[in-house]
């Protein structure tokens, strides 16, 4: 008598991998509608081998009243797959922990998050397949707007002219709380430091400006309802006839740098004149 011995086929199995971006998170990144925070993939092609048609089973408990549709939380984002197909949807729901000090732009970590799925064929045979998702950092963005609605990078204004504002666009990003920062460049100073944090409570800050050792105006950096702007006040008789350059600096809660400078040029006003001939009468 000759027995013969059943071997089901070998099943194989290689893992998957997608990436999200902070960026797309929704109300805090700094680019929401390009839907980045989402990822859709499939565990289809990660099997070989086997015999008939597989079933896949991520790891967690499934719902009786509908055992092919499973959602799985994992530290950052939620993982739902369709059991029967394999194919599977990732969203991002928050940023990820970073470290501060960082500084390292918009870099993707590998591997933030694995989810394991076992696909099991028609004869019962298994392989495990790990998903596994990497997520791309946000970073903050700033532009200053010019007062006088130019794209030079200047305003101008007279020492005797009111005070000229702008706007500061910025963007914090996913990892907040941020700082906005405001210097003065080339040996020009400020009177107090210009410092905000982005937080949901209104602030401002008004420094004189210094340039050449003499004061030639004041500056006011305000952040109201989740807006930054910038102001310039100059100061009329003083004999300064210059310009300085500010820089903004927007830094996120990873330590991530967006900067952006413009210069205001202050024009010195008119000197005394000689007026007509006045005669008298002895």
């Amino acid at each position: 008598m000759v027995s013969v011995e059943f071997k089901a086929p070998d099943i194989a199995s290689t893992n998957d991998n997608v990436v999200v971006n902070e960026a797309g998170l929704e109300t805090i990144g700094s680019d929401p509608a390009a839907d980045s925070e989402f990822a859709i993939g499939t565990v289809v092609g990660n099997v070989t081998g086997g015999t008939g048609a597989y079933t896949y089973e991520l790891d967690t408990p499934t719902d009786a009243n509908n055992p092919a549709a499973v959602t799985k939380e994992g530290n950052y984002g939620t993982l739902t797959m369709n059991q029967n197909t394999g194919e599977y949807r990732y969203e991002l729901t928050g940023a990820y922990e970073h470290t501060p000090g960082d500084s390292d732009g918009p870099n993707t970590v590998a591997d933030l998050e694995t989810f394991l799925v076992t696909a099991t064929d028609g004869n019962g045979a298994t392989a495990s397949i790990e998903i596994s998702v990497d997520i791309t950092d946000d970073v903050p963005a700033v532009t200053i707007v010019e007062a006088d609605g130019g794209a030079d990078n200047l305003d101008t204004v007279g020492e005797s002219d009111p005070a000229i504002s702008g706007v500061i666009n910025l963007v914090e990003g996913a990892d907040q709380d941020g700082t906005l920062v405001v210097t003065v460049d080339g040996g020009d100073t400020l009177s107090t430091p210009i410092s905000i944090d982005l937080t949901g409570v209104d602030s401002s800050v008004t420094a004189d400006v210094t340039s050449g050792g003499q004061v030639i105006g004041a500056m006011t950096v305000a952040w109201t309802a989740g807006a930054a702007s910038w102001s310039f006040d100059p100061l009329e008789n003083s004999s300064a006839d210059g310009s300085f350059t500010f820089t903004t600096t927007v830094t996120d809660a990873d330590d991530d740098i967006a900067t952006d400078s413009h210069t205001v040029s202050i024009e010195d006003g008119a000197g005394p004149s000689v007026g007509d001939p006045i005669s008298l009468s002895v």
